[in-house]
């Protein structure tokens, strides 16, 4: 399978898939909606802020467990390096929840450097992130950085009737190009579940094969 990917791409291809909320900790970080810096990603002096709640889920750590944003980054270290030598990029994707840490994630790989070989800063992969149903995670300048990074690209995929990704819009910024889809004006897409909910998937799913 990996071969036939591969040979179907023209590179290898790295891919990070982030799960949408489970666990009730998460529900409540989600309406943590304040906008705060982020220092482990764009430093103590950037005007960057991103979703408080989803920030904590990126960059806690406890006692036994390392977070899950330094988990990721070393299995994307180990792998760049492993593949230095060949051509690579890097695709992050999730939905809901996950799209937002999918987001987060793919600039903080770029922004640190971690999509290029350690002796070989010239070679920098494109990183890119498909991300369904994402609410907006970050302010204007999160958004100008993300734009402003040119290996960086995102599409985020939206259906017309979810509240979820138009939510947050006074003072979160969306970030990549969007793709809207209606579930209401094709006889293609399925329709007839929640608009949001993961089993929403597969209407996401039917419109992009």
């Amino acid at each position: 399978m990996e071969r036939k990917c591969k040979i179907a791409l023209g590179r290898r291809d790295i891919v990070v898939a982030w799960r949408g909320t489970i666990q009730g900790s998460e529900w409540v970080s989600n309406f943590h909606l304040d906008l705060d810096p982020a220092p482990l990603i764009f430093g103590s002096e950037s005007h960057a802020q991103l979703h408080n709640g989803i920030y904590s889920l990126y960059t806690s750590e406890n006692v036994n467990l390392q977070s899950a944003r330094n988990q990721v980054l070393n299995e994307i270290r180990r792998l760049v390096e492993l593949y230095k030598d060949e051509e690579i990029s890097i695709t992050i994707t999730g939905h809901s929840l996950g799209a937002a840490l999918a987001t987060i994630n793919a600039v903080d790989i770029v922004a640190n450097k971690f999509n290029m070989p350690k002796d070989q800063p010239q070679k920098a992969c494109p990183v890119t992130t498909f991300a369904f149903a994402s609410p907006r995670v970050g302010n204007s300048s999160f958004a100008k950085i993300f734009s402003d990074y040119k290996d960086l690209r995102a599409l985020v995929i939206r259906n017309e009737i979810d509240v979820v990704p138009k939510s947050l819009l006074l003072v979160y910024y969306a970030e990549g190009e969007e793709l809207l889809i209606d579930t209401r004006k094709s006889k293609y897409l399925k329709s007839g579940v929640s608009a949001h909910n993961m089993k929403f998937l597969s209407t996401y799913h039917s419109f992009t094969n």
